[in-house]
């Protein structure tokens, strides 16, 4: 059955022009990547054998499209085989920041080996992430992880590096899941999140976060961290 967000042309037409309120736009976009993104990624789960959720949990980040590149993205939903271009016409921000960035993200951070309180059904899950996650397929993981609900600190915090490490994705969508975990008690997500405010170009940002991040108490890349905050 068709989604009637596509079946109202008007709509659409309304979204092409910039006539729509903020909220229905966004509405309306949250629309167009979910339908791209569950068939991509139930085939991936149901390829591996695993759950498949009824619906999965998607964080989307607002933005305004120039017409043209509307009615591209409206193409691309009709066919998954666009992905690509679809994410070649998202912006990306670079600055001598995102060079600073990835010295510290040479090495992905480890996942905890066993973990307690969780159902066999999630931890099954969480074992084919960790697997994608350590081989740095950081598309797969991303799909692996967003099966796994309900997520604690630790799934917000891995789904976030999980962005933070994939060259071509937006940091601001890794600094949405690791603010979640960080807000849930994962104090190591501070670290992280200075990396992705420096990966999208925000010195000021980053400081705040990094001074955060000092202020824990934490040693672990402590070091690392008065040293860069001393260079911003």
């Amino acid at each position: 059955m068709k989604n009637p967000i596509f079946m109202n042309s008007n709509l659409a037409n309304q979204y092409f022009n910039n006539q729509l309120s903020e909220s229905d736009e966004l509405a309306f976009e949250q629309q167009l990547h979910h339908d791209m993104i569950k068939n991509r990624y139930e085939k991936l789960l149901q390829k591996e054998g695993l759950y498949v959720p009824k619906e999965p949990i998607l964080k989307v980040v607002h933005r305004r499209f120039h017409p043209a590149l509307k009615v591209a993205a409206i193409l691309i939903v009709v066919s998954l085989a666009g992905w690509h271009v679809w994410k070649g016409c998202m912006p990306s921000k670079m600055s001598n920041f995102d060079v600073i960035a990835a010295q510290y993200l040479v090495e992905a951070a480890e996942i905890p080996q066993t973990r307690m309180g969780v159902t066999p059904q999630k931890e099954q899950n969480w074992a084919a992430f960790k697997q994608a996650y350590a081989a740095k397929e950081y598309g797969k993981a991303i799909l692996l992880i967003q099966a796994i609900e309900p997520k604690d600190q630790d799934e917000y915090y891995y789904f976030g590096l999980c962005y933070l490490y994939q060259l071509d994705s937006e940091p601001v969508i890794a600094i949405q899941h690791l603010n979640t975990a960080l807000k849930l008690g994962k104090k190591e997500a501070a670290w992280y999140l200075t990396l992705a405010h420096l990966k999208r170009g925000d010195k000021t940002a980053a400081k705040e976060v990094l001074q955060q991040f000092l202020a824990l108490d934490l040693e672990w890349k402590r070091s690392e961290a008065e040293i860069l905050l001393k260079n911003l």
